[in-house]
């Protein structure tokens, strides 16, 4: 993740970051549902309605703003895409995988 996308979700009311949640990852405020989690969908074909229907506790707001910010971010020079498939990347790193994010939500 690049310094650009880290300052546009560090500003992002949206989200929220603990090293005791999801190993840091950023996630949607007051859930345990990583950004990376609709970065990804979202690249997959997902429409924000579906990623809604997915997972319950992150509100149409938080999208919407989280979108809103990496957006802005983006206009300084680095697409949409670029910082998408950053952050899709950085959780593929860390060891987020689709059955690691579903273990996680069914804990809730």
């Amino acid at each position: 993740m690049t310094d650009l996308t880290r300052e546009a979700l560090k500003n992002c009311p949206a989200v929220e970051r603990s090293p005791h949640v999801v190993g840091g990852e950023w996630v949607f405020k007051g859930t345990r549902v990583p950004v990376a989690a609709l970065i990804q969908n979202l690249k997959a074909g997902a429409s924000i309605g579906q990623f809604l229907e997915w997972f319950p506790g992150v509100e149409r707001s938080q999208v919407d703003l989280v979108l809103d910010h990496l957006r802005k971010a983006t206009q300084s020079g680095q697409s949409l895409r670029e910082t998408m498939e950053e952050i899709s990347r950085s959780a593929r790193d860390r060891g987020l995988t689709p059955e690691i994010l579903r273990s996680i939500l069914e804990e809730r």
